[in-house]
């Protein structure tokens, strides 16, 4: 039996149009405008692509009282219960803006965990202030003395935002009140007081 040219033709393309389907890939194969009165476009879908991965999040969420701070806005280090918190000029504030935070403060921070295991703030929302009328709570603060003035017993002088005074109550440990001077490391503990600065109770020094 004779093929006619067309019958031949399209004998010879099953094959290649079964192939196709059988792949998975978005291809069409076109008939000759010559087989027929026009051309005829056969194709398949590839269905069920699998969507690219997620890239890694590492956004964390930490909730405290700010227990030590340090720095000058809008670049803080600050101590989130036992979390470091780090800000820059990017690091979005509520409630007060930067300048509100304070040692003492309940903050609500959303940022990204750090190598070191620090958050890089990316928004600080502060939940409350400190009670500036509660005599018994005290406060912590520890940095780099700036802006020393004063004679001992009675001293003045400033670690990162918060400004600190010593008197004769105030006990000193592994540094004497003389020994202080601008550029020494030391952590300052002590009560709050309604002017905003920290009256020490302690001062420790710092080998750092």
């Amino acid at each position: 039996m004779t093929m006619t040219p067309f019958r031949t033709m399209s004998f010879l393309l099953l094959p290649l149009m079964l192939s196709v389907m059988a792949c998975g890939g978005v291809q069409s194969t076109t008939m000759p405008s010559s087989l027929g009165t026009g051309a005829t476009t056969i194709s398949s879908d590839r269905h069920g692509s699998p969507s690219p991965s997620n890239p890694t999040n590492n956004t964390t969420e930490v909730h405290g009282i700010v227990r030590s701070l340090a720095g000058a806005c809008p670049t803080l280090r600050l101590s989130v219960e036992s979390r470091i918190v780090t800000t820059t000029a990017s690091t979005e504030f509520s409630h007060g803006g930067c300048a509100a935070v304070r040692v003492g403060s309940s903050v609500e921070v959303k940022g990204t965990a750090q190598a070191d295991g620090s958050v890089a703030a990316s928004r600080l929302e502060i939940r409350g202030e400190p009670d500036e009328n509660d005599d018994n709570e005290e406060n912590e603060v520890e940095g780099v003395i700036v802006n020393k003035a004063g004679v001992c017993p009675s001293l003045t002088f400033t670690i990162g935002r918060t400004s600190v005074r010593t008197n004769a109550a105030t006990s000193f440990h592994d540094v004497s009140c003389a020994a202080l001077v601008n550029g020494m490391a030391v952590e300052v503990k002590g009560q709050r007081q309604s002017d905003g600065t920290l009256l020490a109770s302690r001062v420790e020094g710092h080998d750092d």
